[in-house]
């Protein structure tokens, strides 16, 4: 008696569904979904510290009086942006805590930037406590993000003279 030699269709149906399941399974684990999505969230980030800075240089430009009284009003301190009486929030960046000082930018900057960013990715951030932070020592003004994931800070600072 003569058996027929090869595959039948079920079995070459199973070998490709296997082959494509395995793929995925590779796919998945080697792209890293987590760190791409921690990626993106610096992002979004970055550009509420960018538009915070150019809307204190707009500032500086067009009412250098208001701009200087601002920063002398913060001493060498990091001051989070909002417009509680205490900020905070979870941190992972060095310059800010738990528990820091406010300062209100919302009449100041309105016209500038609408709304103030906050970050919008925790929970614990909004107008009040916006999760970015603004700082002024030795000429230097810096703005930045007080919980970048991926990166170990989000900021940026400009020299003023």
């Amino acid at each position: 008696m003569h058996r027929p030699q090869g595959y039948t269709l079920i079995d070459v149906i199973a070998a490709c569904l296997l082959v494509l399941v395995l793929f995925f399974v590779f796919a998945v684990a080697f792209s890293n979904p987590h760190d791409e999505l921690q990626r993106q969230h610096d992002e979004v980030r970055m550009d509420g510290v960018r538009d915070l800075m150019e809307a204190m240089l707009e500032l500086q430009n067009e009412q250098p009086e208001l701009f200087w009284t601002l920063l002398e009003s913060l001493k060498g301190e990091a001051y989070m942006i909002g417009s509680g009486t205490s900020c905070g929030g979870p941190t992972t960046a060095d310059v800010c805590a738990a528990e820091m000082p406010c300062l209100d930018l919302s009449d100041t900057l309105t016209s500038y930037l609408d709304p103030i960013p906050s970050d919008p990715l925790v929970i614990e951030y909004s107008e009040t406590s916006s999760g970015y932070y603004l700082s002024f020592e030795d000429q230097v003004l810096e703005i930045g993000a007080c919980t970048p994931q991926q990166r170990e800070s989000i900021r940026l600072m400009s020299f003023i003279e």
